[in-house]
């Protein structure tokens, strides 16, 4: 959608800069929570047209590490894991409320491909951190790994289930 550009002086409460699917989110979500608000969207291109609509992305519920021993990081991420789940209940409700594409905001999880015996133990020690968190995940085989994802590049992996892939253009 192609809109103006801005001129002149301009007030806002609040400016959300970016229209991906975080920045329109954040700017609805606002507006839910006060309507008076004086929302302005700001973006270097037409929505849709960006980046943001021309990709697909994870929101990932379970934050990991990969540059630490076991990708658990800091620990216990419970604070951070209940504000993804939130990001991903709100995107499920607009989902729902604007009746889109289930295609676009899909509940498929994540898998964390091991293309190594060493990355498979990073997965199984991930794994350990995710149980001690009560958290739910799958160690799956390779050949597995294979027909989920058509790539024989790895050993195993992990698979998480609340991981949402959002479609950007389809959301937006």
């Amino acid at each position: 959608m192609r809109y103006p550009a801005l001129t002149g002086a301009r007030t806002a409460d609040v400016v959300v800069v970016g229209v991906g699917f975080t920045g329109l989110s954040a700017a609805w979500r606002l507006l839910q929570l006060d309507p008076e608000l004086k929302v302005t969207l700001l973006d270097a291109w037409d929505i849709v047209e960006g980046l943001a609509g021309r990709k697909s992305g994870f929101v990932i519920d379970l934050p990991h590490d990969l540059a630490s021993q076991d990708y658990a990081g800091r620990g216990d991420e419970t604070s951070l894991i209940a504000l993804n789940r939130t990001a991903i209940a709100f995107a499920q409700a607009v989902k729902a409320e604007y009746e889109i594409d289930p295609a676009y905001v899909d509940p498929v999880g994540k898998i964390n491909g091991a293309a190594s015996e060493t990355a498979d133990a990073q997965n199984r020690n991930y794994a350990t951190h995710l149980a001690a968190l009560g958290k739910t995940c799958e160690h799956i085989d390779g050949q597995s790994v294979t027909e989920l994802t058509g790539s024989r590049h790895n050993v195993s992996g992990l698979y998480t289930p609340g991981t949402l892939m959002l479609q950007s253009a389809g959301y937006i």
